[in-house]
Protein backbone atom coordinates (compact mmCIF):
# COMPACT_ATOMS: atom_id res chain seq x y z
CA UNK A 1 0.00 0.00 0.00
CA UNK A 2 1.18 3.44 -0.95
CA UNK A 3 1.82 5.41 2.49
CA UNK A 4 1.49 8.90 0.82
CA UNK A 5 -0.90 11.68 2.72
CA UNK A 6 -4.06 12.24 0.37
CA UNK A 7 -3.95 15.86 1.83
CA UNK A 8 -1.08 16.49 -0.63
CA UNK A 9 -2.10 14.85 -3.90
CA UNK A 10 -2.04 17.08 -7.32
CA UNK A 11 -5.50 17.20 -8.23
CA UNK A 12 -4.78 16.98 -12.16
CA UNK A 13 -7.50 18.52 -14.92
CA UNK A 14 -7.24 19.16 -18.54
CA UNK A 15 -7.63 22.68 -19.80
CA UNK A 16 -11.63 22.13 -20.58
CA UNK A 17 -11.94 19.82 -17.23
CA UNK A 18 -10.44 23.34 -15.58
CA UNK A 19 -13.31 25.76 -16.92
CA UNK A 20 -15.63 23.53 -16.52
CA UNK A 21 -14.85 22.05 -12.51
CA UNK A 22 -14.12 26.79 -12.01
CA UNK A 23 -17.78 27.47 -13.79
CA UNK A 24 -19.51 24.78 -11.48
CA UNK A 25 -17.61 26.10 -8.53
CA UNK A 26 -18.60 29.80 -9.04
CA UNK A 27 -22.23 28.31 -9.62
CA UNK A 28 -22.66 27.09 -6.32
CA UNK A 29 -20.92 29.89 -5.04
CA UNK A 30 -23.83 31.79 -5.97
CA UNK A 31 -26.49 29.20 -5.42
CA UNK A 32 -25.60 28.85 -1.47
CA UNK A 33 -28.86 28.28 0.12
CA UNK A 34 -29.53 27.18 3.98
CA UNK A 35 -29.23 23.87 3.68
CA UNK A 36 -27.01 22.96 0.92
CA UNK A 37 -23.59 21.18 1.76
CA UNK A 38 -20.67 23.73 1.84
CA UNK A 39 -18.47 22.55 -1.16
CA UNK A 40 -15.31 23.64 0.58
CA UNK A 41 -13.24 20.35 -0.24
CA UNK A 42 -13.90 20.59 -3.85
CA UNK A 43 -13.58 24.77 -4.23
CA UNK A 44 -10.42 24.21 -2.16
CA UNK A 45 -8.87 21.82 -5.02
CA UNK A 46 -10.71 23.24 -7.82
CA UNK A 47 -8.37 26.60 -6.48
CA UNK A 48 -5.27 24.80 -7.48
CA UNK A 49 -5.71 22.53 -9.82
CA UNK A 50 -2.69 21.55 -12.16
CA UNK A 51 -3.98 22.14 -15.79
CA UNK A 52 -2.53 19.27 -18.03
CA UNK A 53 -3.10 18.32 -21.62
CA UNK A 54 -4.27 15.34 -22.55
CA UNK A 55 -0.84 13.18 -23.70
CA UNK A 56 0.69 14.52 -20.68
CA UNK A 57 -2.59 13.56 -17.78
CA UNK A 58 -0.81 11.67 -15.45
CA UNK A 59 -1.88 8.14 -16.04
CA UNK A 60 -2.27 7.16 -11.74
CA UNK A 61 -4.59 10.05 -10.80
CA UNK A 62 -8.54 10.47 -10.58
CA UNK A 63 -9.85 13.03 -12.47
CA UNK A 64 -12.65 14.06 -14.16
CA UNK A 65 -14.54 11.02 -16.60
CA UNK A 66 -11.15 8.67 -14.58
CA UNK A 67 -12.82 5.01 -14.21
CA UNK A 68 -11.41 3.20 -10.97
CA UNK A 69 -11.55 0.81 -8.98
CA UNK A 70 -12.50 2.29 -5.76
CA UNK A 71 -12.56 -0.69 -2.18
CA UNK A 72 -14.56 0.23 0.85
CA UNK A 73 -11.76 -0.27 3.69
CA UNK A 74 -14.83 -0.71 6.29
CA UNK A 75 -16.54 -3.98 4.71
CA UNK A 76 -14.04 -4.66 1.58
CA UNK A 77 -16.12 -4.10 -0.53
CA UNK A 78 -14.93 -3.10 -4.13
CA UNK A 79 -16.77 -1.67 -7.00
CA UNK A 80 -15.77 0.22 -10.45
CA UNK A 81 -17.01 4.01 -10.85
CA UNK A 82 -16.14 6.65 -13.00
CA UNK A 83 -15.88 10.56 -11.73
CA UNK A 84 -18.58 12.60 -13.37
CA UNK A 85 -20.05 16.21 -13.54
CA UNK A 86 -23.32 16.18 -11.91
CA UNK A 87 -25.85 16.02 -14.94
CA UNK A 88 -24.11 13.20 -15.95
CA UNK A 89 -24.48 10.67 -13.03
CA UNK A 90 -27.46 9.39 -14.55
CA UNK A 91 -26.28 8.08 -17.59
CA UNK A 92 -23.73 5.56 -16.04
CA UNK A 93 -24.91 3.16 -13.36
CA UNK A 94 -21.41 3.73 -11.87
CA UNK A 95 -20.70 7.47 -12.20
CA UNK A 96 -19.82 9.43 -8.73
CA UNK A 97 -20.65 12.52 -9.11
CA UNK A 98 -18.05 15.16 -8.04
CA UNK A 99 -20.39 17.52 -6.17
CA UNK A 100 -20.76 14.01 -4.02
CA UNK A 101 -19.37 13.67 -0.33
CA UNK A 102 -17.24 10.72 -1.91
CA UNK A 103 -16.25 12.35 -5.80
CA UNK A 104 -15.24 15.57 -3.90
CA UNK A 105 -12.78 13.14 -1.88
CA UNK A 106 -12.07 10.83 -4.63
CA UNK A 107 -10.69 13.43 -6.88
CA UNK A 108 -7.05 14.01 -7.59
CA UNK A 109 -6.46 10.32 -5.27
CA UNK A 110 -4.24 7.98 -6.55
CA UNK A 111 -3.86 4.10 -5.96
CA UNK A 112 -2.82 2.75 -2.99
CA UNK A 113 -3.37 5.88 -0.72
CA UNK A 114 -6.70 5.87 2.05
CA UNK A 115 -8.48 8.36 2.22
CA UNK A 116 -11.17 9.58 4.04
CA UNK A 117 -14.40 11.26 2.83
CA UNK A 118 -16.50 14.28 4.12
CA UNK A 119 -18.37 12.44 6.75
CA UNK A 120 -18.03 13.53 9.58
CA UNK A 121 -14.77 11.38 10.17
CA UNK A 122 -11.51 12.01 9.16
CA UNK A 123 -10.79 8.22 9.15
CA UNK A 124 -9.79 6.75 5.77
CA UNK A 125 -12.56 4.95 4.91
CA UNK A 126 -12.05 4.41 1.23
CA UNK A 127 -8.84 3.48 -1.51
CA UNK A 128 -8.44 3.63 -4.95
CA UNK A 129 -7.24 -0.09 -5.82
CA UNK A 130 -6.07 0.71 -9.83
CA UNK A 131 -7.02 3.44 -12.42
CA UNK A 132 -8.96 1.31 -15.55
CA UNK A 133 -8.88 3.94 -17.40
CA UNK A 134 -8.63 8.05 -17.97
CA UNK A 135 -10.88 10.18 -19.99
CA UNK A 136 -9.06 9.94 -23.45
CA UNK A 137 -9.18 5.87 -23.48
CA UNK A 138 -13.36 5.68 -23.33
CA UNK A 139 -15.95 7.69 -25.71
CA UNK A 140 -18.03 10.13 -23.56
Amino acid sequence: MNTQSSENLAVYATSTDAIRLGDLIAALDMELEEGKRNHATLHEKVSHLVVSTDDRHPANSVTMHTRFRLLDLRNHESRECILTYPTETRNEDCAVSVLSALGEAVLGQVPGVPFACNNGSREPVYLVEEILGQPIDFEL
